[in-house]
């Protein structure tokens, strides 16, 4: 009987959770850390919007990674695209 009313607890409160969520801030400061929170997550998806430019634009130029595999360091001495130097 305690397993039927906690599994039903738990779904009513999964249920009503988008409900809450859509509720209108009831005071100034919820306003507004509700509007700077939507502002850092918009800032955040720019950034990564960006961030993937540049990855693929230095992908296409076939640009130098910035930070090579451990192992793939080239050797003093060896030319440029020796396999095993």
């Amino acid at each position: 009987m305690r397993a039927v009313v906690k599994l039903a607890a738990l779904v009513v409160a999964l249920a009503s959770g988008p409900a809450v969520a859509q509720v209108p801030p009831s005071n100034f400061y919820e306003r507004q850390m509700l509007d700077l929170n939507r502002s850092l997550e918009q800032r955040q998806r720019e950034v990564q919007r960006e961030q993937q430019r540049e990855f693929e634009t230095n992908q296409r130029l076939g640009a130098p990674q910035k930070h090579p595999m451990p192992g793939h360091q080239r050797r003093p001495g060896c030319p440029v695209g020796s396999a095993g130097c």
